[in-house]
């Protein structure tokens, strides 16, 4: 700052009480005429930096300079947005270009970076609601003469930033008549994205040029529906390496799978701007399963691709790092019968308290066997049913306080409101099971009773047997909504005699029965089979209480992941979850 600015912003003259000791008597005029003095560049910026000091001068005095010396504002405007700390002054400045054209042309200024150029429209718009409307109109009546590309460009970016483009619609339906090939796909991005309608960008995939059809793919991105799928199928097939790597993102962003192996496909094709797209899109991506693919790029032939490969590289590693910092997630599952010679799991990812459930889409799961890649797989999202009726079946000996029945109060802390839950026992020791029919516990949706049933077990003599208890179990009681049993076996229970009327019993009450069990008895492998439950075996140093908890969150799984297995037996099998705010896995070991 000048001597002359250091003295006008002196404490002593700012003061107005003190003025009179200065000596000075028009103090506004003279200080426009001393700011006049500075060089040119410092000119604006002194009068924003000292606009808190006195509004009203500041006002005057900015408008003043703006009117007699728009060249010298306009030059004030880049050292202004970088080193001023006066929002104030910086907002009156921005009000005063978006009050006509000056801020049209303050945008084009090369001297701009894109970022400033965005705060500036930004803080614009506080002041004139118009302002993005202005500019735009701006745009499409001056992009025939006087604008360069460059600038054009930008400025499509700053108001694709900025605004909502169904506020300058009437503008860019003009810009996508021009001929320039990077404004007009802007503009097709722009209403596309507005728009939202999969008719209207179905049309833009006639145009001849590829950089517009690409942009009309891009404009689908985050849009659902079966429509906006088949779309980008379709788009996935185009000649140009760019708009078929658009649309595959477009569709593994939606969580299609198969976009996955299409990738991998795209980045072995012999075309090297193909080889290049597919890098993008892994890089966009920020799968870690494309991590091996991107490192065998890096040593392509083609320096355009090892270029890209080893940036997407770096966003993979940045988008993995980032995912682990996030909530980390309880994952579990269980293998289901195979369908058609396909693998299928029952998989629940939930947070490790009450917290929300997290949303995920199929492409956010990796599964993996003896730790290869799973690249071709199914995800299919069941609907969980609104109540469930849950009763838990265990022992009678040792209960209270007992592994299994500590697991299931923990679980307790997923349990849905609305649910209802009760607790049977069974007389599991070599004295005789009372041969009248037990009294069961109603079922409960009152935690504290629930909670009571779990750690309070009935009188010997008020339990039957394993097998009786069972049968009879899925037909008494009032329920609502589905009905589920968990059932822990620590010891064999043998064969029922009555093991028909048992399934035929639990198939008719649509009970699905989860069992966890220390032998593999087939009568309870059965039951479970083809009641749609699971059936799981334990060791005997195996933690119960995480078993139980895992058991009842795979009863209320949401996923269900099919796939062709790449090897006969898998000594390990790993589900990998991941979105932006957490991550979890899980491996289940033969």
């Amino acid at each position: 700052m000048t001597d002359v600015a250091a003295f006008l912003f002196s404490p002593a003259l700012q003061d107005k009480s003190q003025r009179r000791y200065t000596g000075i008597r028009k103090f506004d005029d003279i200080y426009f005429v001393a700011t006049l003095m500075m060089p040119p560049r410092t000119r604006l910026e002194t009068l924003v930096e000292g606009f808190d000091r006195d509004t009203a001068a500041g006002r005057e005095l900015i408008g003043q300079l703006m009117a007699t010396d728009p060249h010298s504002f306009q030059e004030g405007i880049v050292p202004v947005l970088r080193s001023c700390s006066s929002s104030a002054g910086i907002q009156y400045m921005a009000g005063l270009l978006a009050s006509g054209d000056h801020l049209f042309e303050a945008l084009c200024d090369p001297a701009l970076t894109l970022d400033e150029a965005i705060m500036l429209a930004r803080t614009a718009l506080k002041v004139e609601p118009k302002a993005d409307v202005n500019v735009a109109k701006c745009l499409a009546d001056q992009a025939h003469e006087g604008v360069s590309a460059a600038a054009a460009t930008r400025l499509m970016e700053v108001l694709d930033t900025v605004s909502d483009g169904n506020r300058i619609m009437s503008s860019l339906l003009r810009l996508m008549r021009l001929t320039d090939k990077q404004v007009r796909s802007k503009a097709v991005l722009m209403i596309g994205r507005a728009t939202r309608s999969v008719q209207w960008v179905r049309a833009r995939f006639e145009d001849p040029d590829p950089r517009t059809r690409a942009s009309a793919v891009e404009a689908l991105w985050g849009c659902e529906g079966i429509d906006v799928r088949l779309l980008l199928r379709t788009a996935a097939r185009d000649p140009h390496h760019r708009v078929s790597a658009n649309a595959l993102f477009g569709l593994y962003r939606m969580g299609e799978t198969r976009a996955i192996p299409d990738l991998l496909e795209m980045a072995s094709n012999s075309a090297p701007m193909f080889r290049t797209a597919a890098a993008w899109a892994m890089g966009e991506a920020g799968d870690r399963r494309f991590t091996e693919v991107l490192r065998g790029l890096m040593c392509d032939t083609a320096p355009g691709v090892r270029k890209r490969a080893f940036t997407s590289l770096g966003k993979v590693r940045s988008a993995v790092a980032k995912s682990r910092t996030g909530v980390q997630w309880r994952v579990s599952m269980r293998n289901l019968p195979p369908v058609a010679g396909a693998r299928q799991l029952a998989v629940e990812v939930g947070p490790f308290d009450r917290g929300p459930l997290p949303k995920l889409v199929a492409t956010q799961f990796i599964v993996s066997e003896n730790g290869k890649v799973i690249h071709d797989y199914q995800v299919e999202e069941r609907p969980t049913p609104e109540i469930v009726s849950l009763s838990y079946v265990f022992p009678r000996s040792s209960s209270a306080g007992s592994a299994w029945a500590k697991g299931a109060l923990k679980s307790l802390q997923w349990k849905r409101q609305n649910d209802l839950w009760r607790t049977i026992y069974y007389q599991d020791t070599e004295e005789a099971a009372t041969s009248k029919k037990a009294e069961f516990p109603a079922y409960s949706n009152n935690d504290k009773a629930v909670t009571a049933g779990l750690e309070k077990p009935p009188q010997k003599a008020e339990c039957g047997s394993f097998w009786n208890v069972l049968r009879d179990s899925v037909r008494n009681g009032q329920y609502r909504g589905a009905r589920r049993l968990i059932v822990y076996c620590p010891n064999d229970p043998g064969d029922p005699d009555d093991a028909e009327e048992i399934v035929s019993s639990t198939l008719a009450a649509q009970a699905a029965v989860h069992i966890v069990a220390h032998r593999p008895n087939p009568a309870l492998k059965d039951l479970a089979r083809q009641s749609r439950g699971s059936f799981h075996a334990v060791n005997e140093g195996d933690d119960l209480g995480s078993t139980m908890e895992e058991t009842y969150q795979v009863m209320l799984a949401r996923f269900c992941i099919t796939y062709q297995s790449l090897i006969g037996i898998a000594e390990s099998l790993q589900v990998f979850a991941s979105n932006a705010s957490g991550w979890g896995e899980k491996t289940l070991i033969s």
